[in-house]
């Protein structure tokens, strides 16, 4: 406590005031948005007849302003200036202020009427320690495109006692940690690179920089921001008093991507129904919508769904017919970037009745038999001489025809056909009959055209061996019919 021993002296009916003794005030730390009080000393047992409370501007001796006021005698008590409303006296006299302020650091003195003792007086030095506040430069939420450069520009202010240490970045709660690098003093600035993940390069980049003594600046980088950097980073300040942050919501937007479609090709029966499945992924969520061939009026759809990032849209086809077959197109888009689509297609095949009855037949094509070189032998007798005679023969693909070729006439057989026109709609459901019918049908007709071919075959085998002459011989691997004889000789065929 400060004390000043004031002596007065009468002359001449003037009262002279000469201070003797001026000792150094008292200091008292207070808080912003606290109770801060000057607590005064007991003065003995001398009872007091006033109290006043000023503020001194430019030292011990300069200009006061009164801020409180008290008489015991009268009761009365007051508080002026810029403590209006916000002072209240405790016990001794102490000077209690009232969420206190900034500019309210500054000297006070106490000025008391002591009875016989005269007039006393107390110096109080009040500093402020203001918190850090901490602010940033954009707006939350903010929303970012994937792959693009990002700033978090946090400001810190009234951060006196602290170094570039005590700023500190959180992502989700948990801190992030990197490499730091000093650029000069600890109390000056530093750099802070978090290098995310083992290999993957320089992610993020934090650079803390001291602007001025009460001013700090702290900007996090992101080189290449991610769909998962999005949450919650917070920019926390430590101060002797506890530790102060601010928080900004940091999400990203990334285009959307369809990741599941239903198989293709889906092959339906005429008649029934399927569904088609669509679900596609992004951020925001996207709109998702399925369309028919080059048609691009959207489909109704019978279920859709939403889950966060995720969406899923069903789209159902009923009473399918043959008209229904074709391309069927999911098409999803979410702005990002503005004009970028997803397309994935299904085919949808609809089997009618002939479909199901008169399945198309494999065509196989087969090698052709290899040929062989083969040679004849041809003894013939007449009039008591043999003759033997042996033709090599080159590789031949298929044996040549007889030299004199008879056509036969050419019969054409045409059975009897009924068309039968099929009920209308599904026939395996309406008439099962109509499947075996068709079979036995086709059989008959088959069994009869057979029948007739092979009794032309018989009677063109029976002309041709009366006008032709046909002789067996010893064939190396195979049978295969000569020209005719010479009519003018006779010949015994020798087996």
């Amino acid at each position: 406590m400060a004390c000043v021993v004031v002596l007065s002296i009468m002359y001449c009916g003037l009262v002279q005031v000469l201070a003797t003794l001026t000792p150094e005030p008292d200091v008292v730390h207070g808080k912003v948005g606290s109770d801060v009080t000057l607590t005064v000393r007991p003065q003995g047992d001398h009872s007091v007849i006033a109290q006043t409370w000023n503020k001194l501007y430019g030292g011990v001796h300069s200009m006061r302003l009164a801020v409180y006021m008290y008489s015991p005698t009268t009761g009365t008590a007051m508080s002026l200036g810029p403590l209006e409303g916000r002072a209240s006296l405790g016990k001794y006299g102490s000077l209690v202020i009232h969420d206190a302020r900034k500019e309210d650091e500054g000297l006070y003195v106490l000025t008391s009427l002591v009875d016989v003792v005269g007039q006393e007086e107390q110096y109080f030095d009040l500093k402020m320690r203001v918190p850090p506040q901490i602010s940033f430069g954009e707006q939350s939420p903010l929303h970012v495109v994937q792959n693009s450069q990002v700033y978090l520009n946090c400001t810190v202010r009234y951060a006196k006692s602290s170094t570039a240490h005590d700023i500190q970045w959180r992502k989700d709660g948990s801190r992030l940690w990197g490499r730091v690098t000093i650029i000069g003093r600890a109390t000056q600035g530093m750099r802070f690179t978090n290098y995310h993940r083992e290999g993957n390069g320089r992610r993020m980049e934090v650079e803390t920089v001291r602007e001025s003594d009460d001013l700090w600046t702290s900007v996090l980088t992101f080189q290449s921001v991610r769909k998962e950097d999005t949450g919650n980073y917070s920019c926390h300040a430590q101060h002797e008093d506890g530790a102060v942050a601010a928080s900004l919501y940091l999400e990203v937007y990334y285009a959307a991507k369809i990741t599941n479609i239903s198989d293709s090709p889906q092959v339906v029966s005429a008649g029934s129904n399927v569904t088609l499945e669509c679900i596609a992924q992004g951020n925001p969520p996207p709109i998702i919508a399925w369309h028919k061939e080059d048609d691009h009026t959207p489909l109704r759809s019978a279920f859709s769904d939403a889950n966060g990032e995720t969406g899923r849209l069903n789209l159902t086809l009923t009473k399918l017919d043959e008209n229904a077959s074709g391309n069927y197109t999911c098409v999803a888009t979410n702005g990002v970037p503005m004009g970028k689509k997803d397309r994935r297609t299904v085919q949808v095949n609809v089997l009618t009745s002939m479909d199901k009855y008169f399945p198309p037949s494999p065509v196989s094509s087969s090698p052709r038999p290899k040929t062989e070189a083969y040679s004849i032998t041809t003894t013939v007798a007449s009039q008591g001489s043999t003759i033997e005679e042996k033709t090599p023969l080159s590789p031949v693909v298929e044996a040549e025809p007889p030299v004199q070729e008879v056509q036969p006439p050419v019969v054409e057989v045409k059975p009897p056909v009924q068309e039968v026109e099929p009920p209308d709609g599904n026939l395996e459901a309406d008439d099962p009959f109509y499947a075996t019918f068709v079979t036995v049908g086709i059989v008959t007709v088959t069994a009869f055209s057979l029948l007739l071919l092979m009794i032309v075959a018989v009677l063109l085998c029976r002309r041709t061996s009366s006008s032709t002459k046909v002789m067996r011989t010893h064939i190396s691997g195979d049978i295969i019919r000569h020209r005719p004889l010479n009519p003018d000789v006779y010949a015994n065929v020798y087996r």
